[in-house]
């Protein structure tokens, strides 16, 4: 997560934003940061056997704050919270609908 300020920190990016930051410019790439939304994400609901305090649920939903977790030194901060991630391709036709651009990649 975060690439864009990752680049941008370690000197990759608009050398307009990296001298507002006092960042030495190592590579000048204008189109970092622009326009970019990080790890998009859709979240299914599902039925499962786990007890509430089994999953991350809690967190998200604002049930327990992360703080009280760290606080209870709480066994769910072990862990990372992916059961299944899976990558999706869109077609030829969504492809062509999105423009020139998004064949290149």
């Amino acid at each position: 997560m975060f690439s864009p300020l990752i680049l941008q920190r370690s000197g990759i990016g608009d050398p307009k934003v990296l001298n507002e930051a006092a960042v030495p410019i190592i590579v000048d790439v204008p189109g970092v940061g622009a326009d970019y939304e990080d790890h998009n994400t859709m979240i299914y609901l599902y039925n499962s056997s786990l007890r509430p305090y089994e999953t991350l649920d809690n967190l998200y939903s604002g049930r327990i704050s992360l703080d009280v977790m760290i606080a209870e030194k709480h066994e769910m901060l072990n862990y990372g919270g992916v059961d299944v991630q899976s990558k999706l391709r869109p077609t030829e036709a969504d492809v062509e609908a999105m423009g020139p651009g998004s064949k290149a990649s």
